[in-house]
């Protein structure tokens, strides 16, 4: 008697498990998705700050050509991305 009474726990059970599992693989397929988009706006971004090189010339005669000239390459080496501004 008692094991027909366990066989419906059973049941419930790997229902149970089945429903977490699909759950969790919607959650990571959510994630994905996000992650992706969020990847391609950096990209945007960094392409968009990349698409003009600063002014040419010496930093010393215009210390914030200098500086845009820094942000230029510290943007270029961060960029990593397929899309975006060309080399």
């Amino acid at each position: 008697m008692t094991r027909l009474n366990t066989i419906p726990h059973v049941r419930a059970l790997v229902a149970r498990d089945i429903v977490i599992i699909c759950l969790l693989l919607a959650e990571l397929l959510f994630t994905a998705r996000l992650v992706n988009s969020s990847q391609h706006k950096w990209c945007q971004t960094i392409g968009l700050l990349t698409a003009q090189k600063p002014p040419a010339g010496p930093a010393a005669a215009n210390p914030g050509r200098g500086y845009e000239q820094k942000l230029y390459a510290d943007f270029r080496q961060l960029r990593g991305c397929t899309t975006g501004a060309r080399p």
